[in-house]
């Protein structure tokens, strides 16, 4: 981890993004995944697809996740799967947050498929970023991610988290 083509940007490099062997993906034999640190040191960990030329008419993104509703979403709402149009490096004030993940989860561990209509962030080359963030929050699974329907590319190759 991470693919071919894709970065990856850990703050702590003990939990943060892995393909994930364990477990049922949405779809192929892999999945994303970041697990929770269980000494509740502070989680910032990005995941970022190569750069996608939204110019050239992409529409909606797509992809599918589970996580603990009751962890991340509900209750303790101690952490988040964050959705971004990354510009450039992370942080610039050119970045857009396409929405939380995890507000599609209705059951914990669940696949749960989110979608973002990104017609308004054109003409843009942006990455699809991806960012586990909390602290004393839970084991996060991301996979099947689309644009347009089209898998997200990873050089040469189609992307299923694999």
């Amino acid at each position: 981890m991470p693919p071919a083509g894709w970065a990856l940007q850990a703050t702590n490099a003990s939990y943060t993004w892995k393909t994930a062997t364990v477990g049922t993906p949405h779809g192929g034999t892999h999945f994303a995944d970041v697990e929770y640190d269980p000494a509740l040191v502070p989680q910032n960990e990005w995941l970022l697809s190569p750069v996608q030329n939204m110019a050239a008419g992409a529409t909606t993104l797509s992809l599918w996740s589970q996580g603990s509703v009751y962890w991340c979403k509900t209750t303790y709402n101690n952490c988040d799967l964050e959705v971004w149009l990354v510009v450039g490096a992370i942080g610039g004030g050119d970045d857009v947050l396409l929405g939380l993940a995890d507000d599609a989860w209705t059951a914990s561990y669940t696949w749960a498929q989110s979608t973002f209509d990104i017609t308004a962030q054109m003409p843009r080359n942006a990455a699809i970023g991806f960012r586990y963030v909390g602290t004393d929050g839970a084991q996060v699974g991301l996979d099947d991610v689309t644009l347009d329907g089209t898998l997200v590319p990873v050089g040469l190759q189609q992307f299923t988290i694999e």
